[in-house]
């Protein structure tokens, strides 16, 4: 799960930068002198040279806030949440027990298991930390 969160946005860019340098290419050097095998061999030739600096250029801008940013939001919203439910559920058990709180209890139960479980096979899938 966080392997694919953090190079499913760093891999879309060996596709996205060519595309947008294409894009840019296209409308900054129209290349109307030239025959269309001409001009697709210039761009081709233009893609060749620039692809690696690019590409890299803009995983050096996605990678950090789409890919790390991504995993670190995740890993401290799943732990605010589960800190969150731990203290309602805390608040419940010391408040007078009747029966709409014992109600409103339970379901506060599941989501805290349901949370902490999440977060075990989460860090038993992924050993690096």
């Amino acid at each position: 799960d966080r392997i694919a969160q953090f190079f499913c946005p760093v891999a879309t860019q060996f596709l996205a930068g060519p595309v947008q340098l294409l894009g840019l290419d296209f409308y900054n050097r129209p290349l109307h002198d030239l025959s269309t095998y001409e001009a697709t061999l210039e761009r081709l030739r233009l893609l060749k040279t620039n692809f690696m600096s690019i590409v890299g250029a803009r995983i050096a801008r996605i990678a950090p806030a789409y890919g790390i940013g991504g995993i670190g939001n995740t890993y401290f919203r799943d732990s605010w949440r589960a800190m969150i439910l731990s203290r309602a559920i805390r608040d419940a058990m010391i408040e007078k027990e009747t029966s709409d709180k014992a109600r409103r209890l339970v379901p506060l139960v599941v989501a805290q298991d349901e949370v902490e479980r999440e977060l075990r096979e989460r860090d038993q899938s992924f050993p690096i930390r």
